[in-house]
């Protein structure tokens, strides 16, 4: 149990460190242009951190089952992970940019349209999380030493995952769902808020592509 607290405490730690710088570019543009509203943008940002969860609980299971392999597979595949996974990060800010991601409020009545968001958000938050960091990798490589079983290494990485919940993108993500609101409620507004939002998930999709070719 003690080595659970440990992943906790220290998914907790990375929250306020490298991966907020990591992760603010990302799911913070994505709702401030895909959601009007301070609980639109909470639950996609919850979304957002739930599929990181997903994501840390498979890899920790997989490093409980196969030991230092995952180490040795994520560190030798890096590039296609970053390529990847940048690809599907500005593929999100061209559906942005284009409103298929939008909630529709800028167009529609209230309510006739369901937002979208944070289904695509889950997918964001599944992407972000196979990406392999520096702290990642430790995180896994401690989980293959201590995890005497499959079953208590998807465990471990859920704890890490946890951890990652109590994170300033929360009041980030329900301020960004909040500021559409702010702007004049006009067609032309909520197209350049799209364009901007989505230009920076495109930014952001090309840095990590990058990341992965160098």
């Amino acid at each position: 149990m003690d080595s659970f607290w440990k992943l906790f405490v220290l998914g907790v730690a990375m929250s306020f460190g490298p991966c907020m710088a990591i992760c603010s570019p990302l799911i913070v543009p994505y709702v401030a242009g895909t959601e009007r509203g301070w609980r639109g943008g909470l639950f996609s940002t919850l979304a957002f951190l739930g599929g990181r969860l997903v994501t840390y609980s498979g890899l920790g299971f997989l490093a409980g089952l196969g030991g230092m392999t995952l180490l040795s597979l994520l560190s030798g595949h890096r590039q296609p992970v970053f390529l990847g996974g940048g690809a599907l990060v500005a593929a999100a800010g061209l559906l942005v940019i284009t409103g298929r991601l939008s909630s529709g409020d800028e167009c529609c009545p209230r309510g006739r349209r369901p937002a979208r968001g944070p289904g695509g958000a889950f997918a964001l938050g599944l992407t972000t999380g196979i990406m392999p960091c520096a702290a990642l990798l430790a995180v896994l490589g401690f989980i293959a030493l201590e995890a005497a079983a499959p079953w208590r290494g998807g465990i471990m990485g859920a704890a890490f995952g946890l951890g990652k919940f109590v994170s300033p993108l929360l009041p980030l993500g329900v301020a960004a769902g909040a500021f559409p609101r702010l702007l004049p409620r006009t067609p032309r507004a909520a197209r350049i808020l799209r364009v901007v939002s989505g230009g920076v998930l495109v930014l952001a999709g090309v840095y990590l592509a990058a990341r992965g070719l160098y």
